[in-house]
């Protein structure tokens, strides 16, 4: 498991003022169906998330999407500290 010190620059919620829980991240995945030789899918109600392409949201500025406990939503600058 990868580990890291980091240095968020606006480490609390602008709406509610709680802690940063995390990064809000994208995972791509395939939601798995079955196909019927007529050409119609049922869902299987399994998905397949592919970690390995597991990406944290930035915006244009490259800033990362943070999220509070309240599921609020901000973007800050966020910096991995050198040991």
């Amino acid at each position: 498991m990868y580990m890291a010190e980091l240095k968020i620059e606006i480490p609390y919620c602008p709406d509610c003022n709680s802690s940063a829980r995390g990064t809000v991240e994208t995972v791509p995945a395939c939601a798995e169906f079955e196909l019927g030789s007529d050409g119609t899918a049922d869902y299987s109600g399994n998905t397949e998330a592919f970690w390995e392409e597991q990406e944290t949201n930035r915006d244009r500025d490259g800033r990362v999407e943070l999220v509070c406990e309240n599921g609020h939503h901000w973007f800050s600058k966020m910096d991995e500290l050198s040991e």
